[in-house]
């Protein structure tokens, strides 16, 4: 009878013990479920309609695909343009991916990102921005590859000069969504016109031969803004260009009085020059620094991107520029990424304020001098 009696209890408690370790499989299951879910989401974005029920356009989230937004009605003229890699393996790849998950392989911050594509999507319904081609139609006929190049132009206040915006990506891709709409959002809330510039990129190319190659579209692009500045509705006086990365390398060339610089195209010099994580002194550019606008400097002094080597040289060049007697504006930081753009996200954050200071203070004392 006892040895019974301890029998059923055994089989009590091992009944138990079976139902709490089913409700630990089952959340273990809802777990591991809701991760594989996530994940899914993460790295495979939602694509889904473009309009809402009221006739307006959807923004994007997070879980955007970066093909969705290519594909985007806002971005009818060059939706192409919004992947930042042209060519290779991730010109197939990346098309399917979520912001989350493009962003976390490229220290892009997501939500900044998402707000830039959001500012542009608002901008272009509600007219607000518009793309030009700066090569005519019979230059592109002559060569093709012309038609990868254009101006998204973000109109601004009449009375502030404009904002040449140039993103980077090692002149093998171009971070327009990431270095471009997140620039643009900034400045226009400043009031200033902007013009987001795509140059041709390549990775079949020699570095050497590309950047010739960019640094043409640079100009062209400059001289295009100024053949039809009335048209716009810009004005030109006071300009500023604003580069990041190989964009700042750009930039940075556009400064040099040789045939790389604004006065072999003809051009007044900019305001000011913002060059972020980029700009480096180089010996073989030495004597051609007498023309170097004011510029702004925003870098991080630990830029495993860059290297430590291409960082001192940014110091350098810093350096070299301050016993020429250019003016200059140095915002350094310790542990920001390369690619942190307006630096949401990071020690960086802010950064752009200080530019707008140095630009206006430039125009400032322009003005008392004039």
């Amino acid at each position: 009878m006892e040895r019974g009696t301890w029998s059923g209890k055994g089989a009590g408690h091992t009944e138990k013990r079976m139902k709490v370790w089913k409700i630990i499989g089952i959340v273990i299951a809802a777990v591991l479920a809701c991760a594989i879910l996530f994940v899914v989401i993460a790295v495979i974005g939602f694509g889904g309609g473009y309009y809402r029920k009221d006739g307006t356009y959807r923004r994007a989230t997070w879980k955007s695909s970066v093909a969705w937004t290519m594909q985007h009605p806002a971005f009818a003229e060059y939706g192409r343009f919004l992947l930042p890699w042209q060519e290779g393996a991730a010109s197939v790849t990346v098309p399917p991916m979520s912001y989350f998950w493009m962003c976390l392989t490229t220290n892009w911050n997501t939500s900044d990102v998402v707000s830039g594509i959001n500012f542009m999507i608002e901008r272009e319904e509600a007219d607000g921005a518009h793309f030009y081609h700066y090569y005519t139609q019979e230059e592109i006929a002559e060569d093709a590859a012309k038609a990868e190049t254009g101006l998204i132009y973000i109109p601004g206040d009449a009375d502030k000069p404009f904002a040449f915006v140039v993103p980077g990506g090692g002149m093998t891709s171009e971070a327009i969504t990431a270095e471009g709409f997140t620039a643009a959002r900034e400045l226009h809330a400043q009031g200033y016109p902007v013009f987001i510039v795509k140059y041709r990129v390549s990775t079949q190319r020699p570095m050497e031969e590309q950047e010739v190659i960019a640094n043409r579209d640079f100009g062209k692009a400059l001289q295009s803004i100024f053949a039809n500045a009335a048209e716009l509705g810009v004005r030109t006086e006071g300009y500023s260009v604003w580069g990041y990365s190989a964009g700042g390398r750009l930039c940075y060339l556009w400064g040099l009085d040789n045939e790389y610089g604004y006065t072999a195209y003809g051009l007044p010099a900019p305001a000011m020059s913002v060059l972020v994580y980029s700009g480096w002194h180089e010996a073989r550019f030495a004597e051609d620094y007498q023309t170097v606008p004011p510029t702004f400097f925003s870098y991080s002094r630990h830029d495993a991107v860059i290297g430590r080597d291409n960082v001192l040289a940014i110091e350098e060049f810093i350096a070299k520029l301050g016993r020429e007697g250019i003016r200059t504006e140095v915002r350094a930081y310790n542990r920001a990424p390369h690619g942190y753009g307006t630096g949401a996200g990071t020690e960086a954050d802010g950064w752009m304020k200080y530019a707008y200071a140095f630009w206006e203070q430039l125009l400032a004392d322009r003005s008392e001098t004039v």
